[in-house]
């Protein structure tokens, strides 16, 4: 995923960055999993900081699930857009070029693994959104 965006990345000089640290592999739908990252990475990017702005990455294992966390940064999510962030067409930025679809997405695509989403975030401090998806898939 990070190659797909280093030209976005290099363009508005973003760190990015992840690690992955698994004692066993990891089995799950790929696609799912890409989807997931992706739009998470695309709202990083277009939230960014204009100071200093990064994107880590991270994988890990807790307890019976795969963690993934996707930290930023930027703008970061007002409280009370919170409860909306992942209904499909919510855009909580005018100036959001997407459709509103993006959150809404990854939300399917996480429930469709039977993990779970959620996020914390400061309002121009930045955002870290928090996936666990079972490591067991039935």
């Amino acid at each position: 995923v990070m190659d797909d965006y280093r030209q976005e990345l290099e363009c508005r000089r973003i760190k990015a960055g992840y690690d992955v640290s698994l004692s066993s592999p990891f089995s799950s739908y790929p696609m799912l999993i890409k989807i997931i990252i992706e739009n998470l990475v695309e709202n990083s990017i277009f939230f960014s900081s204009k100071n200093d702005p990064y994107i880590e990455i991270k994988a890990f294992e807790k307890d019976d699930f795969v963690a993934i966390e996707v930290r930023d940064n930027g703008q970061g999510i007002s409280p009370k857009l919170a409860d909306r962030i992942f209904e499909m067409y919510f855009r909580a930025n005018h100036d959001s070029k997407g459709n509103g679809l993006g959150l809404y997405i990854v939300k399917k695509a996480v429930e469709k693994l039977r993990g779970t989403i959620s996020f914390e975030s400061d309002l121009e401090k930045g955002t870290i959104f928090n996936v666990l998806i079972p490591v067991v898939q039935r």
